[in-house]
């Protein structure tokens, strides 16, 4: 479509009329790109359309690498994360690279299993790994601590749980459950209300029974006493501390020193699960374990591998 310079502004809208959507936003660009800079326009888009070399530096802190709401990433842009510089491709670069590092752990738990610690380990070993290869040494510095902190959030949202609705059953070598108790101490309590109605029932109960024989029966709901719910979650978190550890400084590039880990998770189990009884056989359960680390570690390889644009095993 051609547009005649002596065309009255009537005639040219008339000549835009049955011009595609798409056609006529492209002419709209051309004519707002022509018009003269007016010094006072003002919003984040009259600095993008005035300069093309000069970029938009966005403030954040580093829970942007885990809520994509809170960040839309743009070429025209550049960011200050916790102190530190990116760019708009680094930014996205690192959200993808923690996402998914942290996946295992972030679908809905409520308890965290050593197994869980293991992954931990694996996250904060393949994302400092990443960070140490990619980024500057602050930047490095800003995305692991943000990962730690993020780890930190989880379990203290499950340490708040725990001591809302859970206790810590602690005796040893009570019937069967002793051993499993080191393990396998968390037990999901019985809801105040329910202790309450039951402790109506026995007075009641008692009342009824007054100057008989019978032996007064008692409804006793201390810590020690109570016998709620198995809660699958590393009570023993001095060994859920060294799974985490074990994983995180292994170099898991190294296929003969993830064995030598595997092996040595294998042998701080053991004791666990064979205590708690789970209905499996111990050697099942860690091999679940084990192979859920190798599935990590490749789907962490793979990511990164596309991200730099390198072949899978030349990362990690």
């Amino acid at each position: 479509m051609s547009i005649s310079l002596d065309y009255s502004l009537t005639g040219y809208a008339k000549s835009l009329e049955g011009t595609a959507l798409k056609e006529y936003s492209g002419l709209s660009s051309k004519v707002l790109r022509s018009k003269p800079d007016n010094s006072k326009s003002t919003g984040e888009n009259s600095n993008a359309v005035n300069s093309h070399t000069e970029k938009k530096v966005v403030t954040r802190n580093s829970e942007v690498f885990y809520n994509n709401y809170l960040l839309n990433t743009s070429s025209d842009k550049s960011y200050i994360i916790d102190g530190a510089a990116f760019t708009s491709q680094e930014v996205e670069a690192v959200r993808s690279v923690i996402q998914n590092a942290v996946s295992p752990l972030s679908d809905g738990k409520i308890y965290y299993d050593y197994k869980d610690y293991g992954q931990m380990g694996i996250a904060e070993n393949t994302v400092a790994k990443y960070a140490a290869e990619n980024l500057t040494e602050e930047q490095a510095e800003v995305v692991n601590k943000s990962l730690s902190g993020y780890i930190s959030s989880l379990l203290d949202k499950e340490k708040e749980w725990i001591n809302s609705e859970c206790y810590i059953d602690d005796t040893k070598g009570v019937g069967d459950t002793g051993e499993m108790n080191a393990y396998y101490g968390v037990r999901h309590s019985i809801p105040q209300w329910m202790q309450d109605e039951m402790d109506g029932a026995l007075a009641g109960f008692n009342t009824y029974r007054k100057g008989s024989d019978s032996k007064e029966v008692s409804n006793n709901n201390s810590a020690e006493n109570k016998s709620g719910v198995l809660i699958y979650c590393a009570s023993n978190k001095k060994l859920a501390g060294s799974v985490r550890s074990l994983f995180a400084g292994t170099d898991i590039t190294d296929v003969g020193q993830l064995a030598d880990a595997f092996k040595e998770y294998k042998d701080m189990m053991t004791a666990a699960y064979r205590a708690v009884g789970f209905g499996r056989t111990t050697n099942d359960m860690l091999k679940d374990d084990t192979d859920s680390f190798t599935k990590q570690i490749s789907n962490m390889k793979a990511l990164i591998s596309g991200i730099n644009g390198n072949g899978v095993d030349t990362v990690l």
